[in-house]
């Protein structure tokens, strides 16, 4: 291989819908990895199961990647999300369903990981797959990132937002020099 030729980076492979709806569900196909088993063995530990670990996974990346829209660099963005989630509060009454959801996520009781020794197939929402096809790698999806994407996503429910909503909230007002609540 020559000096400078670039391995492109395998994508997320996506099998094609027939969602009709914008926010319909859409078919993930992920290819079987050794990284794979390891991200939905550690979410499965944490209380997930295979389909919010990959939505969440992917909401994560996504987030870290709009972050380059205001200038952060992907570890400054990721730091500062973590002090941000670190320091979430409600910021009205949650509903009684927000609340349970909260909660379970909190809770971190272990379930039972999918089997991905031929790779894996989930539903995730089309809005979250037309980004995701377009600029996110397989690697996105690592065990390092679960810790990461269950707090992030508690302290979006918590002001009742999307996860990407609250990161980029979050970003903005540090960026803003406000303190993030």
């Amino acid at each position: 291989m020559s000096v400078g030729a670039h391995t492109p980076t395998p994508h997320l492979s996506l099998v094609e819908s027939h969602a009709s709806q914008p926010n319909a569900a859409e078919r993930i196909v992920l290819s079987p990895s050794s990284q794979l088993t390891s991200f939905i063995e550690r979410a499965a530990q944490q209380g997930l199961d295979a389909p919010e670990a990959v939505r969440l996974g992917l909401e994560r990346a996504l987030l870290l990647l709009d972050a380059q829209f205001l200038d952060y660099d992907v570890e400054s963005a990721r730091r500062l999300l973590v002090q941000a989630a670190a320091a979430a509060r409600p910021v009205q009454p949650l509903s009684g369903e927000e609340a349970r959801r909260v909660r379970r996520l909190a809770a971190r009781r272990p379930a039972p990981p999918a089997d991905t020794a031929e790779g894996l197939t989930i539903s995730v929402c089309q809005q979250i797959l037309t980004r995701a096809r377009r600029s996110l790698p397989e690697n996105a999806l690592h065990a390092g990132a679960v810790e990461e994407m269950l707090a992030w996503e508690i302290a979006a429910h918590l002001e009742g937002r999307s996860m990407g909503e609250w990161g980029l909230k979050a970003l903005a007002l540090r960026k803003a020099g406000r303190r993030v609540a």
